[in-house]
């Protein structure tokens, strides 16, 4: 038996309010590099981690015909098993999960299998404890499987506190990693961001969807239920794109076709070279582009400057307030707006 099969997650299907320009690059990652992917490797099941869909309280239909042409009918044609988790995205409700995209949308689609609540199963002769986005409604029903379970490899949609959402902010609240220390390995989706601790490995999303994914690489993983290993397989597209321009240096424009562009001036350059530049860029059809130019303040180098982050100075005033109020709980709306304002 087959016991490799492929994890993906946050797919988010119907993102920047169906932007074609981003579901061609996301329909490039999937024609060129996921599907060839699954094909030479023989694979027939594919788990996704959560946040298939983009929009809580709905998909445009262009989107979800997007996705069906794109996404679950290539899975349904080569005969591929989907395994589903409900991700937070995919719920129209923050505290509970009853009424949920994957189960209203893909009800055509007998190959996919949705998980909207926590439990184990068992994938491939192997028993694996699936969980979706823990709120209010589901909290008991978690807790209960969860030490009920036996399974020694856990999937789901999680929010660990201690791991980065993004390459600028580590998360400070959210579930205790050690609830599920009993597990040989677990797999999230959820933060975007590539990372592992201990036994907990988030796996990324597929693609880079904000500016702050630049310089990151993305893609999808294949792990072996038999033996454990798990294998990145690199999205070789990228998104956004960051040139730093010096006087004399040469510049290919069609390399950042379709793409965004932030075009930082590390030296002082005459409009009349920057506007020819720009025009030559705009002539490749990126799609946007922002022109930052560095500054010298003149402070001298023997002065430190003392900087913090927009969430350390929120936090900070909060604490300082004087007023009778519950301060923990205005700091943790701050958290979840900043992690919600970082995706622009």
């Amino acid at each position: 038996m087959m016991t490799k099969i492929a994890l993906l997650t946050d797919s988010h299907f119907g993102a920047r309010k169906g932007s074609q320009i981003f579901h061609d690059y996301f329909e490039k990652f999937f024609r060129d590099t996921f599907f060839p992917a699954l094909d030479d490797a023989g694979i027939d099941t594919v788990v996704h981690l959560g946040d298939c869909f983009d929009v809580r309280k709905g998909i445009d239909y262009w989107s979800l015909d997007w996705a069906k042409r794109v996404f679950f009918r290539p899975l349904q044609e080569r005969g591929i098993t989907l395994h589903l988790i409900v991700g937070n995205h995919d719920t129209a409700y923050k505290n509970t999960l009853r009424i949920n995209s994957p189960e209203l949308n893909l009800q055509e689609f007998s190959n996919v299998i949705i998980y909207s609540s926590p439990g184990t199963h068992t994938i491939k002769n192997t028993p694996i404890f699936m969980i979706p986005w823990v709120c209010e409604d589901n909290a008991a029903e978690f807790a209960e499987e969860l030490a009920f379970s036996t399974a020694k490899v856990a999937m789901g949609h999680l929010e660990l506190a201690g791991f980065y959402a993004n390459a600028n902010y580590q998360m400070q609240h959210g579930m205790d990693m050690s609830l599920l220390s009993h597990f040989d390995q677990v797999f999230s989706g959820h933060f975007h961001k590539r990372s592992s601790s201990g036994n907990v490995t988030y796996l990324g999303n597929t693609y880079q969807m904000y500016w702050n994914d630049v310089d990151e690489t993305r893609g999808f993983h294949f792990y072996d239920l038999k033996t454990g290993d798990l294998e990145f397989v690199p999205n070789p597209n990228t998104m956004f794109h960051k040139i730093y321009y010096k006087k004399g240096k040469l510049i290919n424009p069609n390399l950042y076709t379709n793409t965004y562009v932030k075009l930082i001036m590390e030296d002082k350059v005459n409009p009349k070279t920057l506007n020819a530049l720009v025009e030559k860029l705009y002539k490749a059809d990126i799609q946007d582009l922002k022109v930052i130019e560095t500054v010298d303040l003149g402070i001298d180098d023997d002065i430190e400057i003392e900087t913090e982050d927009t969430l350390t100075t929120l936090s900070n005033y909060v604490m300082a307030m004087e007023e009778d109020v519950n301060k923990e709980g205005i700091i943790e709306i701050f958290r979840s707006l900043y992690v919600e304002s970082q995706e622009v």
